[in-house]
């Protein structure tokens, strides 16, 4: 007696693959909120260090290395702000110049600090 031989795949092969792949799909559309919030942080977070690196440019292009201020940033974020000072250094000929940028997201206070030393 011969046997039949078949091709192709039997209906629950096909309904087993498509439950298989829903439950993937699934898991990764389970993702999409946490990666866009990550996505909204490093963007916050790229904007705060290009304030503070510009901040701290020009307060060494001008020389004003004993200054400290304040300033409110809204375009990053509400209540975001920048603040620069200057400490003295481990010896008396050095300064640290230290630009700090402080902004709220998703209630949570984050902050950027950038610190330089300068040779005077």
């Amino acid at each position: 007696m011969r046997q039949l031989q078949r091709k192709g795949f039997s209906i629950i092969e096909v309904l087993i693959s498509f439950m298989v792949l829903t439950v993937a799909i699934l898991a990764l559309l389970g993702l999409m909120p946490a990666a866009s919030k990550q996505g909204s942080t490093t963007g916050k977070q790229s904007q705060a260090l290009y304030i503070a690196q510009s901040h701290m440019d020009n307060l060494i292009s001008q020389n004003t290395f004993n200054a400290a201020g304040t300033v409110s940033l809204p375009a990053l974020a509400t209540g975001a702000s920048a603040r620069w000072w200057c400490t003295a250094g481990p010896d008396g000929n050095t300064q640290v110049l230290h630009v700090e940028v402080v902004w709220l997201e998703f209630g949570r206070s984050r902050r950027v600090e950038l610190a330089s030393m300068v040779y005077r």
